[in-house]
Formats: structure tokens, C-alpha cells, sequence
């Protein structure tokens, strides 16, 4: 799924800005920033060892901060093991 994403995005994209790794767009402050080529970063958790929905999603979150703080496009997978408590 990402390596199809990233291969698909270039299209989206003029040849300078591939080249550079950014394009550079007025925002709603009137500023330019330069603003990196879209990347996909995916979280995966196994859900049948949370014991609620809220816990599943702060690994979740966790683990996608992770995958953003990565350059590219990232996949992070929840490799703890469940303990019981």
C-alpha cells in the first residue's frame, strides 16, 4: 500500500518540486511556506488485546507519531505483548 502511494503521488507533482522535495503555496496568513511532498504514514494494532477501545487508540496514536516523525511514507505495527493485569 505505500510503495503504491508513493508511486502514485509523483504524479501530483511538477518535476521541480519532486526534485526539491517540497512545493511552496500562499497560505491563509499570506505566508509562503515550503510544504514537503505528501507522505503516507499507517499505525497497525492488533485489537483483540486491548481491553477497551480508548486504550487501543492511544497505542494507535502513539504509534502513528512515531511513523510521522520518520521521513517518507512509514509503517508502524504494535509489537508489545499483552499483559494481563
Amino acid at each position: 500500500m505505500i510503495n503504491e502511494f508513493d508511486h502514485s503521488i509523483i504524479d501530483l507533482y511538477d518535476r521541480s518540486s519532486l526534485e526539491q522535495g517540497y512545493i511552496i503555496n500562499k497560505n491563509r496568513q499570506g505566508q509562503k511556506p515550503k510544504i514537503p511532498i505528501m507522505t503516507v504514514s499507517i499505525a497497525g494494532v492488533i485489537n483483540n488485546k486491548f481491553k477497551t477501545n480508548l486504550e487501543l487508540g492511544e497505542v494507535a496514536a502513539e504509534l502513528k507519531k512515531l511513523a510521522k516523525q520518520q521521513k517518507g511514507s512509514n509503517y508502524f505495527g504494535d509489537r508489545r505483548q499483552h499483559r494481563d493485569e
